[in-house]
């Protein structure tokens, strides 16, 4: 049972039922955040592709924090090698974990009016989520996490709340400025470079236009990877910086 506990283990069947959590709630997205009341026969369709959208990415954004904690509890466990070690891989299987249920659970389906006529069906799709930008995210996060595992964190329960007070909202806030973004971005394109989790959200978010304006996502995803390939660096840079001045004795941190 102990080996239960390790976070390399538990992390894949968190994910997989956070994708079950989640699929309801991302179905209720639209009404929520979009338009509570479509009508014509556009917003309709507007509503069922971003509907669809949501359920076939349901659980991925929060999967990323948890692999990013999972990774982080990792390098507390472990040296760091073995420990970036076992975050990508486990981050991995997790992404695939994740990915792979909420696009069986979110399978498309069509969608028919009253009056029998197709309003939406998936062949009408112009372009899908960004899959391969969300599963790369997923090892590059527990990466990320690992090295924040190594830095030195606040050690009182205070400083603890107010850090994940803080990660939380903040986490948040861009994960719904990211989700309502569904047309070109009117903020500076570095932001999605520098905050992955808001490049992330707009790569979502904007893969569910109904319309043939903006780029579907496609910037956000590939500054969602490249932005995660610079921070692991920097962060694991400065947690090697760290460990010279003051070498941990890891042996000493285990459970």
């Amino acid at each position: 049972m102990r080996v239960l506990r390790h976070p390399a283990v538990w992390v894949v069947p968190a994910g997989v039922l956070l994708v079950l959590a989640l699929l309801d709630f991302n179905d209720a997205l639209y009404l929520d955040l979009i338009d509570f009341d479509p009508q014509t026969e556009d917003q309709q369709w507007d509503w069922s592709r971003y509907r669809e959208v949501m359920r076939n990415t349901s659980g991925v954004l929060c999967g990323h924090v948890l692999v990013l904690v999972a990774g982080a509890m990792l390098a507390r466990r472990h040296p760091p090698a073995l420990a970036a070690g076992l975050a990508v891989v486990s981050g991995a299987v997790t992404g695939a974990a994740v990915v792979g249920t909420a696009r069986w659970l979110g399978e498309e389906r069509p969608l028919v009016g009253a009056d029998g006529q197709v309003l939406w069906a998936p062949d009408r799709v112009v372009e899908g989520p960004h899959y391969w930008a969300l599963l790369v995210a997923f090892p590059l996060y527990a990466l990320i996490g690992a090295a924040i595992g190594r830095l030195r964190l606040p050690r009182t329960s205070g400083g603890w709340a107010m850090l994940v007070l803080l990660a939380v909202l903040g986490w948040l806030a861009v994960m719904l400025a990211g989700l309502t973004e569904r047309g070109r971005i009117v903020y500076p394109e570095v932001f999605l470079w520098a905050f992955p989790p808001l490049a992330g959200a707009t790569s979502i978010g904007q893969s569910s236009l109904s319309s043939t304006s903006g780029d579907w996502g496609a910037a956000a995803a590939i500054a969602l990877v490249g932005g995660l390939i610079g921070w692991a660096v920097l962060l694991h840079v400065a947690a090697w910086w760290r460990s010279r001045s003051s070498p941990r004795r890891y042996g000493e941190q285990q459970r």
